[in-house]
């Protein structure tokens, strides 16, 4: 770092810092780089009182695609093992493979042994086997079930108990009851399923190492007493990108299509929406990708930063009111250019199309502060401050799929988005309120006490208050608490069962 005071009394400051991204419970360096199957899930900060839902949607053991991909690969693979066979043997309306069946998940939940066509055999057939063992409404939900539980998988499948219940995601957006990724992939066919197979995981890191980051700061004095400052950074955005891909576990990039149900994809009978993966060399399939094969299809999580261009400054101001006396008004803001936000693809993620249901869409933001400092009663300072971060490139749009499976496509909100609430769309324009409250007590006024609040305009609250007490000039006690409440898919109110209290324990010498 390095500072230089002009001859007029302003400075211009040279920052070069080492980059890092912002840490998140869950969301970290030490995440395992492993390969997972379904015998190996394991979610990160499990139980960390601050494990966000939008990081919970990554990397949680039960919400985390991370760990749901490799049981839905075993799921798969289980459904071809049962149901490769004909008609008559239990197949799913065919008598070949798995991979030829146009066969939805929500056609299947939602059928019983009655009903007509190939899967309502399958589903008669299953209900009366030993090996099912299914009670209720004998639905493809139950067998759906029946598998999950059989097969001990542990990650949120589905949460239906019946075909009734089964929720699905509807032609506008997310069923009320959608809370399951089976439910959210109702349009996803065994086909493609067939593809998925003893489909893995794998979260990997691309992270800057020896990069820095350059800030540049000139700040300076009017004659009538308004500061100013005038900012710019060419720096990593703090924020982690997640891409998705499917890759072979040495690297190999697979190639994803989506059949258009006319033409024929990887020498198989093309099947509108249906997912196809090929590696250059063959067209996966529970066949030729099946249990003891060594190249499976594995979807890399892989996390990066990238630089953004950062403009900004700030100013404050003091003048006298006939209200409030002296008041201070000040501003902060910054034009980011090239920042990356993540984008829900319904449509996508209804058909089984993982790596383009979750994408990161690059754009710019603008986020500013305004706030208002001032005294009262006699000694209390009071701080107000209105907090926007705006995104200029804000999606929330409808996208249809090549079969012609539509939902919504948006911007979802980094911290709140999850299965539970319909992946949280984010505010196009998000606000906050603050209120600060500083005041000294005690005979010399030697403690002190302060309280802060911030509103989320959609719901979420936090209030911090805190005291100290200054025994000496050496040692202070300090409480806090902190509180969290109101909506629960706000930033603020998911924290709700994390309200705190801390104690400290300063000495100097």
């Amino acid at each position: 770092m390095e500072k230089k005071i002009q001859d007029d009394g302003s400075s211009v400051q040279v920052i070069v810092s080492q980059p890092r991204e912002n840490v998140f419970a869950g969301l970290d360096r030490n995440i395992s780089q492993a390969v997972r199957s379904s015998s190996s899930i394991k979610g990160h900060n499990v139980g960390h009182p601050f494990l966000l839902k939008g990081v919970d949607s990554i990397t949680g053991k039960k919400n985390g695609f991370l760990n749901i991909t490799p049981e839905i690969g075993a799921l798969a693979q289980g459904f071809y093992n049962t149901f490769s066979a004909t008609v008559a043997d239990g197949g799913l309306g065919s008598t070949t493979a798995l991979g030829a069946s146009s066969v939805t998940v929500g056609s299947f939940a939602s059928t019983t042994g009655a009903s007509s066509g190939g899967y309502g055999t399958t589903i008669t057939n299953y209900s009366n086997s030993t090996s099912g063992g299914l009670a209720g409404d004998g639905t493809g939900t139950n067998v759906l079930n029946a598998f999950i539980g059989g097969y001990g998988y542990s990650t949120n499948l589905l949460s239906a108990n019946t075909g009734a219940t089964f929720a699905g995601v509807t032609s506008g957006g997310v069923g009320a009851d959608t809370d399951s990724a089976f439910e959210y992939m109702k349009n996803t066919k065994f086909g493609t399923f067939d593809t998925l197979a003893s489909a893995q995981s794998q979260y990997k890191y691309k992270m800057p190492d020896n990069d820095v980051d350059l800030s540049l700061r000139y700040k300076n004095t009017l004659s009538n007493g308004l500061n100013y400052s005038a900012n710019y950074s060419y720096a990593y955005a703090k924020d982690p990108i997640i891409n998705l891909s499917w890759r072979y576990a040495n690297g190999t990039v697979l190639t994803k299509t989506i059949g258009d149900g006319t033409s024929t994809v990887c020498s198989e009978v093309s099947m509108a929406d249906k997912i196809y993966l090929n590696d250059g060399s063959n067209c996966l399939n529970a066949t030729n990708l099946g249990a003891g094969t060594t190249n499976k299809p594995i979807l890399t999580f892989e996390q990066t930063v990238k630089r953004s261009h950062n403009i900004g400054g700030s100013f404050d101001y003091g003048l006298d009111t006939a209200m409030f006396g002296p008041v201070v008004v000040r501003g902060e803001a910054v034009y980011q250019q090239g920042v990356y936000s993540p984008v829900i693809n319904l449509a996508s993620l209804s058909i089984g199309d993982l790596t383009d249901a979750l994408t990161m869409v690059e754009g710019d933001r603008l986020k500013y502060v305004i706030g208002a400092d001032f005294t009262a009663d006699t000694n209390m300072m009071v701080s107000f401050q209105f907090i926007q971060d705006r995104n200029l490139d804000f999606v929330d749009t409808t996208s249809t799929t090549t079969g012609g499976s539509s939902g919504l496509k948006y911007t979802t909100d980094y911290a709140t988005m999850h299965l539970t609430n319909g992946f949280n769309k984010a505010s196009a324009n998000k606000n906050f309120y603050s209120m600060f409250l500083s005041k000294p007590f005690g005979e010399s006024g030697q403690h002190r006490w302060n309280n802060i609040t911030m509103i989320e305009e959609t719901g979420g609250r936090w209030n911090r208050a805190d005291v100290e007490i200054t025994l000496d000039d050496n040692t202070v006690f300090t409480t806090e608490l902190n509180s969290y409440w109101g909506d629960k898919n706000t930033q603020f109110g998911q924290l709700e069962d994390s309200s705190n209290i801390q104690m400290g324990f300063k000495y100097s010498f």
